[in-house]
């Protein structure tokens, strides 16, 4: 694991301006979408079990619900769902551009260095 922590750190350094908060953004934003999943499996979970039963719906939070409730708490759970659907497939549209433009600057970069350098050095680099 450590090695691992010690690459990232080495290809923060590597990569353009900006792109370090916007990694460290995208993980909590995603980190996020999974725990908006989790609360809807777990909403699943806690009302499934009451609704085979035929008893009332016991939610940690917001205490008993009726049995008359079950459609508005799969109302609930769709919802959930949808919206992080959504918010997943906004924030992977935009990611996907953004990793782009990184990639097109560090080619950029590794393209301008290369050319820079003299015929000697190119002749000593590996071709890949």
């Amino acid at each position: 694991m450590k090695i691992l922590w010690n690459t990232l750190l080495e290809l923060f350094d590597v990569l353009p301006k900006g792109a370090k908060p916007f990694y460290i953004v995208y993980s909590i934003v995603t980190s996020l979408l999974s725990i908006l999943d989790t609360l809807a499996l777990a909403l699943i979970v806690l009302t499934v079990t009451p609704l085979v039963s035929g008893r009332a719906i016991q939610l940690p939070v917001i205490g008993e619900l009726p049995a008359g409730a079950v459609p508005w708490i799969a109302v609930v759970v769709c919802a959930l769902f949808v919206l992080k659907g959504l918010f997943a497939v906004i924030l992977h549209w935009y990611a996907t551009r953004r990793f782009a433009r990184y990639e097109l600057e560090v080619g950029d970069e590794l393209f301008r260095n290369y050319m820079r350098s003299s015929w000697e050095e190119r002749s000593r680099m590996s071709t890949a």
